[in-house]
């Protein structure tokens, strides 16, 4: 499992460093990596964390990376689960589709940092942030989808389950984002 990540990995690099992937990619690459560090200084400058801005930057920069080859590996993955997951294919395919997850990562981080201030009620957060990631990554996959259809084609059950899969991901890893209030990770929930 581990080489096959390393694998992964290398061959995404080659890939995007080598020039070989569609010009529709690296625009979309540059755009969101742009509104990713836009969003990461808006988010500093609105919460001032502990740690320094230049800790910030790499942390969210690296996490940014993970999220890309994390939505390739997950892409591979459900294609070994859903029959028949692509309609049409160019071998770029799980690129594009990690590069949908990663948008509907960001877009979402973006909104969930304004609603967890808005909403104070702990037991109101989960519903909102569950019903956020379902409508970010519907509407990353049905408007973003279009734009590789002389790429590659996915099935609506191929579609279905990653809307599904990345939404439920997006809470486990929401809830888990700040240990300081998280009691599973504090210990603090024990002693109850």
């Amino acid at each position: 499992m581990l080489i096959e990540m390393i694998k992964v990995a290398v061959n995404y690099f080659i890939d995007l460093f080598s020039g070989s992937l569609p010009a529709l990619y690296y625009q979309w690459m540059v755009l969101l990596l742009a509104v990713h560090i836009v969003q990461v200084t808006v988010s500093y400058r609105l919460s001032r964390p502990a740690k320094s801005y230049t800790e910030h930057f790499a942390e969210n920069m690296a996490a940014f990376a993970v999220l890309i080859l994390s939505g390739i590996l997950l892409s591979r993955f459900f294609t070994f689960i859903v029959d028949d997951a692509f309609i049409t294919t160019s071998g770029f395919q799980d690129y594009f589709i990690s590069l949908i997850i990663t948008t509907a990562f960001v877009l979402t981080g973006g909104f969930r940092e304004l609603l967890q201030k808005k909403i104070q009620n702990k037991n109101h957060q989960f519903p909102v942030m569950l019903g956020l990631a379902v409508i970010m990554n519907i509407l990353c996959f049905m408007g973003l989808l279009p734009l590789t259809d002389g790429l590659f084609q996915v099935t609506r059950a191929f579609m279905v389950t990653l809307i599904t899969a990345v939404s439920v991901i997006m809470l486990v890893l929401f809830h888990f984002d700040r240990p300081e209030e998280n009691p599973v990770l504090t210990g603090d929930g024990a002693s109850d």
